[in-house]
């Protein structure tokens, strides 16, 4: 999550002026670095503007994303990917 929060942080901003309304958000997941990199390019292809966040501690690695604000038809683009949920 806290690299989910890294990513949204760029994306904010980036793309939204400060007195923009606060977005919603909704945390995916993706089981690794290739997986994830191929949904950047999925967004890419898809005109979607995001944000990639890659962890200094970690090489670089590639560890999380976060879109620009997505209204109706554009949400599709995510489908297929699993919502992250509480287990209890």
């Amino acid at each position: 999550m806290v690299q989910a929060a890294h990513a949204c942080l760029e994306a904010a901003r980036a793309f939204l002026p400060s007195h923009h309304e606060h977005p919603f958000l909704v945390v995916c997941g993706v089981r690794d670095e290739v997986r994830l990199g191929r949904w950047l390019d999925r967004l890419r292809a898809a005109g979607v503007r995001f944000r990639a966040f890659f962890e200094p501690d970690l090489g670089e690695q590639l560890t999380a994303a976060a879109t620009e604000p997505l209204r109706g038809q554009q949400r599709n683009v995510f489908r297929g990917l699993p919502l992250l949920t509480v287990n209890g």
